[in-house]
């Protein structure tokens, strides 16, 4: 096929915020591996948050709301996320079948109501993470309330998913758990959270608990209903509990870490000023991607940084496959549409590690970027897998850094931004087609480029032996004397330009 040139207008005076990075959600994938001999867990933190790994930045504290003592784990692997409240107190114990007199029993400000033990597995990832300098940002969130102040008495949510799932009598004491554990996660592990959010997911009807023919519960991970009615009332209670007396946390509240824009404009058009104006901080997920500009649009009306806080997907859909280069490209391009459509000022992963599939493993396979097996008895020799989503991502996450500021470019495949001295231009592209172009960018209109240097970073398919193969391959790139640059964009690529010694014009 002939080659064309596909040329990229950077407009500098389009500007976003300062970039606070990349990030990732621990919970599941934490709560398996956590426990796991010292060297594998220390391969797989370098994998995800090392600099020749994922290079992430950001990690999300999954408080669990945990399950009934008498009902046998009914979760997928790594989801039974550990509650924090203690098996007995008062002497009542905490059982599903003595919900009632456990709630009415346990007392939120009581130490001895909590298991500050709890939830080893995520925790020992989040000790790592305190312990490493590059780690900028910590936010805490809750799939569900504990049980015992569910409307159900499952975490996995309702006999009716379309029914809010937090006792009325329970928003105050639920508040106050989530503020309490996480007091007792910064001093225990001397970091801080920068934000606590109180819902995930909240106004859809996925979390559902159906029950099998003997009563037991059928579900998958935890989630609850939580309506915007319902929102109004837990982001009060949070935010009062946050300022009450000898409060120690001095997180803000973020929210409502909805499944997909259109929802998220629902949630904040049912919050009252009041409530609008505690969240200090606003949460979205892009699973289903209308009304991106709407949210960005809010964000920047209210005030409110916006944090583009969930997604993962499968883009090969069928067998496990760590080369196909689709899922790789399907990944980069969804990161582009939230960079240019949202602007916002973190990206997160759902979930960076999956259980690595078997042959008859269920569901999305292709979801992840890393592998291992999630096993109850993990030895150092267990496989540590990549895909092409590994590769492509770190196209983005090597070289647009904290700090970072979002310009405009005029193709719908390409993201720029520059560094905060001012000297630096990054601009991301995609390639989906199977047709290769040259990329074209004019530096005269972006500032001094006479002492400039370019390179290229590009990652294409890897080979069928090697799934890290051809990824972040460099490229000394050569500026024309009239300031003009042209690269090559391969077939199936992500290509990253790389300027340094440009001054940018203010």
């Amino acid at each position: 096929m002939s080659v064309h040139e596909l040329v990229l207008t950077v407009d500098i005076q389009h500007r976003g915020a300062p970039f606070d990075g990349w990030g990732t959600s621990l919970c599941w994938f934490a709560n398996a591996t956590g426990t796991y001999p010292e060297t594998l867990r220390e391969r797989l933190y370098q994998a995800v948050f090392g600099p020749d790994g994922l290079n992430l930045n950001i990690a999300r504290y999954n408080i669990g709301g945990g399950t009934g003592l008498d009902i046998a784990d009914y979760l997928r692997p790594g989801g039974a996320v550990p509650g924090w409240w203690a098996h007995t107190y008062a002497g009542q114990d905490a059982t599903f079948a003595n919900r009632e007199g456990y709630r009415q029993t346990w007392s939120p400000y009581d130490p001895a109501a909590y298991d500050f033990e709890a939830d080893q597995g995520q925790r020992w990832w989040l000790q790592r993470l305190a312990q490493d300098q590059h780690i900028t940002h910590f936010e805490a969130w809750a799939n569900s309330p504990p049980f015992f102040m569910t409307n159900s008495g499952y975490v996995t949510g309702g006999l009716d998913a379309t029914k809010d799932q937090l006792r009325d009598d329970c928003i105050e004491a639920f508040t106050a758990y989530l503020v309490r554990v996480a007091e007792h996660l910064e001093q225990a592990h001397g970091m801080r959270f920068h934000s606590i959010n109180p819902m995930n997911e909240p106004n859809t009807d996925f979390w559902f608990t159906p029950l099998n023919s003997d009563g037991s519960p059928i579900g998958s991970s935890e989630g609850a209903h939580v309506s915007p009615e319902l929102q109004n009332k837990l982001i009060q209670a949070l935010y009062t509990e946050l300022r009450r007396p000898g409060t120690t946390t001095r997180a803000v509240i973020s929210a409502p870490d909805e499944t997909q824009p259109d929802l998220f404009v629902k949630d904040w058009q049912g919050w009252s000023d009041t409530t609008r104006q505690m969240v200090g901080q606003l949460n979205v997920h892009t699973y289903v991607t209308a009304d991106r500009p709407k949210v960005r649009e809010i964000a920047t009306q209210a005030g409110k940084p916006l944090w583009m806080s969930e997604v993962e997907g499968s883009f090969a859909p069928g067998a496990f496959n760590p080369i196909d280069m689709r899922n790789g490209l399907g990944m980069a391009q969804h990161m582009v549409d939230d960079l240019r459509e949202l602007e916002p000022k973190a990206w997160i992963f759902w979930q960076t590690i999956q259980d690595l599939p078997g042959p008859d493993w269920p569901g999305d396979v292709n979801w992840g970027s890393i592998f291992v097996p999630f096993t109850a008895t993990p030895d150092e020799s267990l496989p540590i897998v990549t895909n092409t989503k590994f590769n492509t991502v770190r196209n983005f996450t090597h070289y647009i850094h904290p700090g970072d500021i979002q310009v405009g470019v005029n193709d719908p495949s390409s993201v720029a931004f520059i560094t905060p001295s001012g000297t630096g231009l990054r601009v991301v592209h995609v390639n989906s087609s199977d047709d290769s172009h040259d990329l074209g960018l004019d530096l005269t209109h972006i500032g001094d480029w006479r002492t400039a240097t370019a390179t290229t970073v590009t990652t294409t398919t890897p080979p069928p032996d090697d799934p890290t193969g051809n990824a972040l391959v460099k490229t000394s790139a050569a500026i024309n004397p009239d300031g003009s640059i042209t690269v090559p964009s391969p077939a199936q690529s992500v290509v990253t330009l790389v300027i340094d010694n440009l001054h940018i014009r203010a």
